[in-house]
This record gives structure tokens, sequence and C-alpha cells, in this order.
């Protein structure tokens, strides 16, 4: 079964009504329904309760939504049981604006749909091998080949959390008609791989489908019906598909206000899944996404991952003091990497910072890394890094044919890095320059590997001060020094708030829109520094959650 095209290359909500799907792939697949909504008087629920006679405050812009790579290989993980993550081996990378989740980059392509259909065929396969796997999804052991009644109930079953939504009854008969497939190969459990097969490459598994209900006396804006609440609650808080627990709140239309989101989203940030996915939103946020699986890299993301679970989840402290922390997470080989003390009893522990100069994330290793370049470190992208990640203010491009790969030097090689930058300082150059070089010389004595080093690669004679400076904001020394900067400017306050919302809304920049929606939250949590905890739940309860602005031609 191949990707409905029409429906993919459809980049606004305007496409999602009428859109029709291709019947048949070469194998004989069917393909998803004709209508991507699953509402109506087809057979499916429509759940949720009577959403559309709320009066919103407000309500911002959405769009159509295809999963990202990682999302899609949560959602298969937590569909089928496959952890094998393939859309990270064959599906097309995503655009890191930092986030991977921005609807307006997200082009459809031929490579996605052979790609799609490629991860599909071999998770199939997979399953074949794993006949009671394929039972334990369908939730019966069919009788023979013949079973309609057992390859219904595992479309049924496996569609709901697939599409995030109970199929329509067209829907279910054109699955079922994949019993033929089982018939021709004498086995039930081939036509049980195909629908797993034609679900994991169907648009309304890849995608984000917001149709809404409308809401009276508003014809601008939709109410979303608890099964899309529930959809975006589920990529907000955990990065992956509703589970049957949330997807049953939505079938009961216990999503359908303020107070009842909330206790839903209250119950989900107790899951281990809050965990995984505010790990994975910070990794994108401060650019280690994707990270290292062994050695010495692998205890480098664990050491992040760890701060940003006991800040968030374990003593719900303030969200920026992931940038003071005075202890770090280490194991005991990243211990003796970093030239800290091990933990206790040879095992990876909490360790303090003491009188190292090292303090909260930007000592992390895996933070870092973002200064690597020519073999060693690049004052001006680590500066860069942080003005735009942590201070959200973009630096333009260099002008046009200068060369930004050649390592500083010129005609005197031999000289100490800081003097070749000064003069990156100087002329049309220094505008930018001045905003990024000094911030990243207060870092310098730390390679993009971690460690700490006291003067210029190979030259002893240029030593290293860590002496550094946020222009506009003031001077500081270190990591640590850093850190407190930070916290001490309200920029970077509102540019965690900014990222964040970037993050549930898709969007690179919000837009008028949004704007006093960020000015709420922000004066909501004024006075706690940033609980990150309560502020997913206001955004989660939030009309801006539940509502969706219609766009031009709907």
């Amino acid at each position: 079964m191949r990707i409905a095209l029409p429906l993919v290359v459809c980049a606004l909500p305007a496409c999602y009504s009428g859109v029709g799907l291709p019947s048949q792939g070469d194998d004989g697949a069917a393909s998803a329904a004709s209508s991507p909504g699953g509402s109506g008087d087809d057979g499916a629920s429509d759940g949720g309760g009577d959403t559309s006679t709320e009066t919103p405050a407000a309500a911002t812009h959405g769009g159509l939504r295809r999963l990202s790579v990682g999302e899609y290989d949560n959602a298969v993980r937590d569909l089928i049981g496959d952890a094998s993550r393939p859309g990270a081996v064959f599906l097309p990378g995503d655009a890191l604006t930092p986030f991977d989740n921005e609807y307006a980059q997200q082009t459809p392509s031929e490579a996605l749909v052979a790609a799609a259909e490629k991860v599909a065929i071999e998770a199939g396969q997979r399953l074949l091998g794993e006949p009671a796997k394929l039972e334990e999804l369908a939730g019966c052991v069919p009788t023979g080949v013949e079973d309609a009644d057992c390859l219904r109930g595992l479309i049924t079953r496996l569609g709901r959390k697939a599409f995030r939504r109970p199929l329509t009854a067209e829907e279910v008969d054109e699955y079922a008609s994949l019993l033929a497939k089982g018939v021709e190969a004498e086995s039930w459990h081939v036509a049980a791989a195909a629908v797993v097969r034609g679900m994991l490459q169907d648009p309304n598994f890849l995608y984000r489908v917001e149709i809404g209900e409308p809401v009276p006396g508003n014809p601008e804006i939709v109410a979303l019906t608890d099964w899309e609440i529930a959809t975006r609650l589920s990529f907000f808080l955990w990065r992956t598909i509703p589970d049957d627990a949330l997807l049953d709140l939505a079938e009961d239309g216990k999503l359908s206000n303020e107070d009842d989101v909330r206790a839903a989203a209250t119950q989900m940030l107790l899951d281990e899944r809050s965990r995984e996915g505010m790990e994975q939103f910070h990794s994108l946020w401060l650019g280690f996404a994707g990270g290292g699986t062994e050695g010495i890299r692998a205890d480098m993301v664990a050491e992040t991952n760890a701060l940003v679970r006991r800040v968030v989840f374990e003593e719900e402290a303030s969200w920026l003091s992931l940038f003071t922390s005075t202890e770090t997470f280490l194991t005991p080989a990243l211990a003796e990497h970093y030239g800290l003390p091990a933990p206790e009893g040879d095992m990876p522990g909490w360790v303090e910072y003491g009188e190292s100069g090292r303090g909260g994330l930007l000592s992390h290793g895996a933070v870092l890394a973002w200064g690597a370049k020519f073999g060693d470190t690049s004052p001006t992208t680590r500066g860069k890094e942080i003005r735009e990640r942590l201070f959200c203010q973009p630096i333009p491009p260099p002008p046009p044919g200068q060369n930004t790969d050649d390592p500083p030097g010129g005609d005197e090689p031999d000289g100490c890095k800081i003097d070749h930058y000064a003069k990156y300082r100087e002329g049309g150059c220094g505008s930018c320059h001045s905003l990024m070089d000094g911030i990243g010389f207060g870092l310098e004595n730390y390679g993009a590997d971690g460690t700490w080093r006291a003067n210029d690669v190979g030259k002893p004679e240029c030593e290293i001060t860590g002496d550094g400076e946020v222009a506009g904001v003031g001077a500081f020394n270190g990591p640590a020094g850093l850190g407190d900067l930070m916290l001490s400017n309200d920029g970077v306050r509102a540019c965690a708030l900014k990222q964040l919302y970037r993050y549930v809304s898709g969007r690179a920049e919000p837009d008028e829109l949004d704007a006093p929606f960020l000015q709420r939250l922000s004066e909501m949590h004024n006075g706690d520094e940033l609980n990150l905890r309560a502020l997913m739940l206001d955004i989660a309860s939030s009309d801006e959650m539940r509502f969706r602005v219609l766009g031009e031609g709907e």
C-alpha cells in the first residue's frame, strides 16, 4: 500500500475534507477511507462532549502536521511494540529550527513516500515472525485462515490508536478486504501483517489531522474534538500517540473542558513517557538531538537528561536552574574525563562541581559540543548558538563571499586565538561578531568534548582566561558565571517560554494571535521563576490548546 499523495501534498487544513485515497497498491493492500476526519454517520463515534457550545477566550492558528522522525519512531514503538526506531534509519531527516516538528518545513516528497513504504513493509515482515504479537494486537486468536471477526478486531483496536480516533465503517471494510491476502497465502497472519503494513503508511497515521467542530457565533474558530485534543496532549507531553487510557477519556467525552484536560494532563505527567518527551524537547532545543548510544558520548547525554528530570520532575524547581545547578550526574568514566571527583560507590551518581568553575548545562559535554570546528572550538559558533537558542536573538548569515570554512589566523597562524578573533570584530563584521565571540571566549577553557584546558591547543604560551561578555548584559567567567548571568536576565526567561511554545505549536515564529498567550503565561509564572511542570499544565489546558482559528479557504 502506498501513501496517498493527494493528501500528503496538502499542506493546509483547507485540504482536510473530502480528499480521496487510492484503493490498492501493487501488493493488493487496501488504503484507508476516503475522509481522514473520522466523524459522521458511518459507524465512527465522534467522542467528546459538546465542545462546540463553549466560547473560547482565545485561539491560535494550526496546520496539518506530519509526525517527525522521532515522533514516528515513538509511535511505532507504542503502536506495535517495535523499538528498533526504523524511521531514524530510513525516513528523510527533519529540518531542525531548532525543533523537528515545524509544519511549514514538512514538505512531502517521493523520498518520504518510498521510505515510509519500506519501513512499513519491514515492520510487517518482522511481525510475521511473531504471530503471537499479531494476535495480542488483535485481542483474539484466529480460529482459521478466514476468521474475519478476528481481523476486524485487529483493525478496530489498532486503527483507533494509529489514527487517534475510531475508524469509520468504510475504513474498517477496506482494511478487512485484506483478508483475501491471508486466504491466498493460507495464513491469517499474512492478512494481519498487511493491515499493520497499511496503517503504518496511512496518511491518517503519518499526519495529525485537525478538523474540529464549529463554534456557534464564532465562524472563524473551531473547537477541537476530544480525539484531537487527546492527540495534541499526547504529542506535547509524550511525543507519541495517545494510549488506550487517554483515548478512553476522549471516547467518554472527558476532554471537553479546561478542568477535564488539566486533570488528564496532570495524570500524563506522572507517566515515564513525559520524562522521555521532555528529554527529547531539551535535546532539540539545546542542539544535541540524536546524541550518542555508546561510550562517553552516551554518558554525556545521560548527564543532561538526568538534570532535566531532576529539575522538572523530581524537584519541580525553577526551569532556569538547569543553567545554575551546582551538581551533575556522572559515570566514573565521565568524571575522569572532566577531571571531577568520581561518584560514590564507583556507580553513576551526582557529583558536586565544587571550585571547578563548572555549573549547570553549559558545563555538559553534550552542550559544549556546539563549539566543534577546525579540530578545535569556535567561540563564534558557541556564541551564535547561545544567542539563538537561549536568548532567541537570531544572528544573520555572513556576507556573501565570506569564507567561514577556513580557520582564523590568516598570515599569522602562530598567534593566539583571542588575537585572531579580535580582527573579526573590526569593520563590517564587527556588529555580529561582537554579539557572539565574547560569549564563546567565556567558555574557551572547555574543549568540544567538555574537557578543561588552560591554553590554546598546542600553544602553551596562549593562556585562556575564561573571561567572557554577553554584550548588553554583562561580563562573566566560565559556565557557572554565564549561568548566573542568564538567570538574572529577563530575555532568557522570555526565550525559554518562546521556545516551548514553538515546540508546542509547530511554528518557528509566534504571530499576533500568540503574543497575548505568551504574555499571559509570563505573567502567570512571574513569581515561580518558571516551574516547567506547572507551565506545561497551563499550556495543555488553555483555550489555545483546545481551539483553532480556521485557515484561509476552510
